[in-house]
């Protein structure tokens, strides 16, 4: 074999191999951007919070007056970012709301998780969650994961002290009478 077959066969391996590694990319790009419905990720929406009690079923809760709902955003991001650079920038944000007297809907607490707790097949959704408690001192508000940045209350809508209390466990909470969730 002499040395200028090996030059031309090396560089149509070479061309070749670019070709193959664009379209690689180019077509992974693609089916990521259909898989990630092009860096739309849905958030929860509108939730209202219940009011557990043995004697009443599916009472909305009401602290004050004021009626309670979670509330999660949507995120758009964009698709390029989260395929290049990943997404761990990037949250879903939050917020337990209010409705006042003209039925607006006000955000008081608002927290914040990563887009994925996990990357990949089987990717979770990280969220909280939450029981309010009302007591003759204070709006207590129990959580089972700590948020990013932790809870940011931008009003107190009551005439009682906010406080937050983490516990692993919540589900002797759930039973007690007269708690939101």
């Amino acid at each position: 074999m002499d040395r200028e077959f090996l030059k031309k066969l090396f560089e149509n391996v070479e061309k070749k191999a670019k070709v193959f590694i664009t379209g690689f990319f180019v077509f992974s790009m693609v089916l990521f951007y259909y898989c990630e419905d092009g860096g739309h990720y849905a958030g929860s929406g509108e939730e209202p919070m219940y009011l557990h009690s043995t004697h009443q079923k599916d009472k909305v809760c009401q602290i004050e007056g004021k009626t309670l709902q979670r509330y999660g955003e949507d995120v758009d991001v964009n698709i390029l970012r989260v395929f290049i650079m990943s997404s761990a920038d990037v949250f879903r944000v939050h917020h337990i709301r209010y409705l006042d007297e003209n039925r607006e809907k006000i955000s008081f607490i608002t927290f914040k998780f990563p887009l994925f707790s996990s990357g990949g097949i089987g990717a979770t959704i990280d969220n909280t969650n939450l029981i309010i408690l009302e007591t003759t001192e204070n709006v207590k508000i129990y959580y089972d994961k700590e948020p990013v940045g932790g809870f940011v209350v931008e009003l107190n809508p009551f005439s009682k002290e906010i406080q937050f209390e983490y516990k692993k466990d919540l589900r002797n909470l759930r039973k007690m009478d007269n708690v939101c969730f």
